[in-house]
């Protein structure tokens, strides 16, 4: 006993050779009539016929029931797409973006108040000196050559030439107050400076293979060709 078709083009391709068949039977039977056989009579043609009428309805059958391997096919195919879909999706969910989103503003809250808080330190400091016996240091625009480099204090105050505003002297470095909006800016970019430095450094790593291979080919074609440079 053969096997049973299981897949769609299978069953309907059987369907087809039942109607062929038949259709060849029955042409067959009646050229025979038509040639003068008169072993053929009309019960033949009627059963030829009736056999020809149920291979179409197998067929349609069978059209069917390929339909409905088809959509049943393509239902697993539709659930595992889904299902590996949401898979791949559970690997990095949106949650964790929020989440990540929500310390990255934590984060540049708490550097705005950090610098802020910075800041009036500074001016609490400088305002703290100023009121004080603490003299200025002035800060020395112009130096003569020979003459020595200003040494600075290690904590203080001046007020720089002509009207600018005072500031503080820390380690000996003249201190500014810091740019709130400098430093948020910065802070947002890092992502995009730390990629372009990623770029730049395996670039760095890869010239060396690349220099070597370059001149490897150029060896080899000097040793293959006398004209090559």
């Amino acid at each position: 006993m053969s096997a049973q078709p299981k897949s769609p083009d299978e069953i309907l391709a059987q369907a087809d050779t039942a109607v062929t068949d038949a259709d060849q039977a029955l042409a067959s039977l009646e050229e025979r009539v038509m040639a003068g056989d008169e072993q053929v009579g009309p019960d033949d043609i009627e059963q030829a016929r009736g056999l020809r009428h149920f291979a179409e309805l197998r067929r349609e059958a069978a059209r069917k029931k390929a339909d409905r391997i088809r959509e049943e096919a393509k239902a697993r195919l539709r659930e595992q797409a889904l299902a590996e879909a949401r898979a791949i999706l559970d690997e990095h969910p949106l949650a964790e973006v929020e989440r990540l989103q929500a310390a990255a503003e934590e984060a540049m809250a708490a550097l705005r108040a950090g610098v802020r808080a910075h800041n009036d330190a500074l001016e609490r400091a400088r305002v703290r000196l100023q009121s004080s016996p603490v003299a200025p240091t002035e800060r020395q625009s112009v130096r003569r050559r020979g003459e020595p480099a200003p040494v600075y204090p290690e904590l203080g105050w001046g007020r720089g030439a002509g009207l600018t505003a005072p500031f503080l002297w820390i380690d000996g470095r003249a201190v500014a107050r810091l740019s709130e909006r400098t430093l948020m800016d910065k802070a947002r970019e890092y992502p995009e400076t730390r990629d372009v430095e990623t770029a730049q450094a395996r670039l760095t790593a890869a010239a060396p293979a690349q220099d070597a291979a370059r001149e490897a080919r150029r060896a080899e074609r000097r040793r293959t060709d006398s004209n090559a440079l």
